[in-house]
Order: structure tokens, then C-alpha cells, then sequence
């Protein structure tokens, strides 16, 4: 008894669309499809009969284009519900999922991603798929500069640029998006680079001596301790400048004078009375 009602309600979806989908081409083509799921995905259909899948999937290919159907056909009669969810951003998730089958799922199950690739099309989708969640945060405050960096790297290296930025290493806007921009041109040369001197790279001034030129750094003409090394005595320097200024120094050599009479009075008397104790 309790399949009536449930066969009432798929006949009901089932007619409900047949006015809208059998104009419509693509009608044969959703058939196929769902009959293709049916038989390779019959096992996940427990609480979705062909009908009602059938149904569902018609209204989100008339929506939103074949690549639903070509989302379906790859990873399965779960791509349904992911679409329905997805909202505004169903086509970009279609075709993520049209081209990259599973490997897309964690991408267009998460807004914060989906909302990135809606905006910033699909460059910003091949990042996301390679690198994942890690690569939001910097994504989403420099998001050209931060796609082109991205894409440039492998994922070990995506993984030390995200821990960087975590961290806070190169957070201030201006440093990361250069920093950014050098690793877009030189790719996990760069991020190599940056990852092995990342302690000496937190010192601002030498940050910003490789940002401003860093071939000769990366190719080994250029050795980043020397830029150390001047940036730390440079403020030694400064400092001995400013307590040289304020030192009154007629007293201080007034002090050493007087402390040179007296030795050499000392020493004086002491040769004198030296015959006289050995007598």
C-alpha cells in the first residue's frame, strides 16, 4: 500500500513535465541517460525511482544546458541533487563535473568554492580542483594574481604556499600580491626558493629586495645572506649613530683623563719606592 501513493507522485512529476520536455529534443537524450544511470547505477536508487529521476533531471537540463547530462552520465545519479544545491552555479558545476568526473565533487560541494568559480570562471575551477579548499583564503583576497600563482605549482608546493600564508609569513597586501606575482612568473622555481629562505624572507627589507628583483636570486648570482647580513647591520649602525649624538662626551674625556694622571701617578710612585723595599 505504501507504493501507491509514491507511484501516484512520480506519474504526477512525470505528466507535470511531459507538456514542457516533448517539445523539446533533448527529451530522448535525458531518457537515454537516465536509463544509461539505471543500469550502471541501479544499486543508488533505493529512494529514487527512474521516474522521478527522470523528472528532475529534464527540469535541470532544460535549465541549465547538456552538460548536465553529460555530469550524470559520468559520476552518477548523485550529480542530481549536487546540481539542485549548486543553485545559480549549477552550470559551472555541471561542466566541472562533466570534465572531471569525481575529482570535482569536493569543489562543488562547497559554496565558498562554487562562488569563486562563478565569478571568476574557469581558471579559477582548475585551481580549485588541483589544490582544494587550502587555496581559498589566498584566492579569495587576490584572486587574479592568486589563480595564475596556483596554477603555476604543483600540489606540494600549493601546500607550502597555503601554510605560508597561514601562518602570516607574507600577509601584508603589498608583499603578496608581488610575491604572488613572482611565483606566477617562475613557478615552483620560486615557491622552491621562497620555502627554503622563508626565515630570512620574514625579514621585511629582504622580502622586499628579492620582490624587486628576483632572477639573480633564484638562479644563484645573487646570495640572499649578504642581503642579510647588510640588513642587519645597517640598523647596528644606525643605532651606535644615535648613541654617539647623545653621549655629551667633554665629561666622558674628562673622566679618561683623570684616569690617566692617576695610573700614571701610581705607576710613578711605585718605581720610586721599588729600590727602597729591596734595601
Amino acid at each position: 500500500m505504501t507504493s501507491v501513493p509514491r507511484l501516484c507522485l512520480a506519474v504526477a512529476l512525470v505528466l507535470g513535465n511531459a507538456l514542457v520536455v516533448s517539445a523539446d529534443p533533448r527529451t530522448s537524450a535525458v531518457r537515454g541517460i537516465t536509463d544509461l544511470v539505471v543500469r550502471g547505477f541501479g544499486h543508488e536508487l533505493a529512494k529514487d525511482a527512474p521516474e522521478l529521476l527522470t523528472a528532475r533531471l529534464s527540469r535541470l537540463v532544460l535549465t541549465h544546458g547538456d552538460d548536465v547530462l553529460k555530469a550524470t552520465q559520468t559520476i552518477g545519479p548523485h550529480a542530481v541533487p549536487l546540481l539542485e544545491q549548486a543553485g545559480e552555479f549549477a552550470p559551472q558545476a555541471a561542466r566541472m563535473l562533466a570534465r572531471h568526473g569525481d575529482a570535482a565533487l569536493p569543489v562543488v560541494a562547497d559554496p565558498r568554492q562554487l562562488a569563486l568559480i562563478g565569478r571568476y570562471g574557469d581558471g579559477m575551477a582548475e585551481v580549485l580542483i588541483k589544490h582544494h579548499n587550502i587555496a581559498v583564503p589566498l584566492l579569495t583576497a587576490h584572486p587574479a594574481t592568486g589563480t595564475r600563482a596556483w596554477g603555476a605549482l604543483s600540489a606540494q608546493n600549493g601546500r607550502r604556499l597555503a601554510i605560508l600564508n597561514e601562518t602570516g609569513s607574507f600577509r601584508q597586501a603589498a608583499h603578496s600580491e608581488k610575491l604572488l606575482g613572482v611565483i606566477a612568473r617562475h613557478g615552483d622555481r620560486a615557491m622552491d626558493f621562497v620555502w627554503r629562505n622563508k626565515g630570512a624572507l620574514a625579514v621585511s627589507s629582504v622580502l622586499a629586495a628579492f620582490l624587486a628583483d628576483p632572477e639573480p636570486f633564484l638562479s644563484g648570482g645573487r646570495d640572499l645572506s649578504q642581503v642579510v647580513a647588510k640588513s642587519t647591520a645597517t640598523p647596528l649602525a644606525g643605532v651606535a649613530e644615535r648613541v654617539s649624538q647623545q653621549i655629551n662626551w667633554r665629561p666622558a674625556l674628562l673622566v679618561v683623563v683623570a684616569v690617566m694622571c692617576c695610573y700614571g701617578l701610581v705607576r710613578r710612585r711605585i718605581v720610586t719606592l721599588r729600590p727602597r723595599i729591596g734595601c
